[in-house]
């Protein structure tokens, strides 16, 4: 889930990104968010320890280019 345009993450918010990864987790599938680095998103799912990406999963360019 990319959560780049995210400017304002509430603690429902959060409970809502709570739920659903526990219901991937359940049922056996993954849900993985994305947010980059410095942004609210970030920021917030660093506080609540909210395990995320901060690198873009789709970007399959070499950074060592």
């Amino acid at each position: 889930m990319d959560l780049t345009g995210v400017t304002h993450l509430a603690s429902a918010g959060v409970a809502v990104l709570h739920r659903l990864l526990a219901l991937h987790r359940d049922n056996g599938t993954t849900l993985q968010l994305y947010a980059p680095i410095g942004t609210p998103a970030d920021v917030i799912l660093s506080l609540v320890n909210v395990a995320h990406e901060t690198h873009d999963p789709h970007d399959v360019s070499d950074a060592s280019d």
